[in-house]
């Protein structure tokens, strides 16, 4: 791979995803959504709010519905090429799978990683517009900024991964949102051990982890088993798609 044709081919996955209608609807939708919750959020717990707290706070609890929008995105850019027919195009204009994989992959990554910071750095003002009372507190902000966009990079890695995998985009947001959501919201109700030990083990209780402060049910996780979490299904979702990319036919 040389790096020429690496940054032309970003550049044309980055002109790829921003000039399609879908994009700048899905980033339009999720956007006016994370912010009128912030909005309406802010404005109903302005008076309450304590003098000296952190607008981060319930911006972090905002990034999760982002998150979910963002996921969207992520797997309809992953999947477009074959749900329209053009993967054929495209791997004649790019033949060689390896450099297509990776440009790909940055491309998704680094807009959605974008959109998640830039999503919670604008909630948070709103909310500190209606509670001016509270605090931008430096440290607070890096560390909310900081696990935001890990999150959004490793599930993005995650549905970019699937997405590959199974060249569907009602089946890739099947499998990402069951994940990251369905399933540890689902398996903290059943009131056995066996089940707190599976929600651990799935990405989204990384993904509550770090939006939320604590992972969901009575887990027990920490930063280091978060982090592992999510990078471990992330890495192993797209190491499958590669394969299958670089291994299998286009059109199957």
């Amino acid at each position: 791979m040389t790096a020429p044709a690496i940054m032309r081919n970003v550049r044309a996955e980055w002109h790829r995803a921003w000039t399609v209608r879908s994009t700048v609807i899905l980033v339009g939708l999720t956007g006016l959504g994370v912010i009128g919750l912030a909005a309406l959020g802010a404005s109903q717990s302005a008076s309450t709010a304590p003098v000296g707290g952190s607008p981060w706070q319930l911006a972090g609890f905002l990034s999760l519905p982002a998150l979910l929008g963002t996921l969207v995105l992520v797997s309809v850019l992953a999947t477009a090429d074959h749900s329209t027919g053009a993967i054929g195009p495209t791997l004649q204009w790019t033949p060689r799978r390896g450099i297509l994989l990776l440009s790909r992959v940055v491309t998704i990554v680094v807009a959605a990683t974008g959109i998640g910071v830039i999503l919670l750095t604008a909630s948070s003002a709103v909310v500190w517009l209606f509670a001016p009372q509270l605090t931008f507190f430096a440290s607070d902000a890096l560390s909310r900024i900081a696990g935001v966009a890990f999150v959004f990079a490793a599930t993005s890695l995650l549905g970019v991964g699937t997405g590959l995998a199974v060249r569907n985009t009602a089946a890739t947001l099947a499998v990402v949102f069951a994940l990251v959501l369905v399933l540890p919201l689902l398996l903290q109700v059943v009131p056995f051990v066996w089940a707190t030990r599976i929600i651990e083990g799935l990405p989204g209780a990384g993904v509550l982890f770090f939006l939320l402060g604590e992972g969901p049910g009575n887990t027990l996780m920490n930063t280091a088993s978060a982090a592992t979490t999510l990078l471990v299904w992330g890495t192993t979702a797209l190491a499958l798609g590669s394969v299958r990319l670089m291994r299998s036919d286009a059109d199957r």
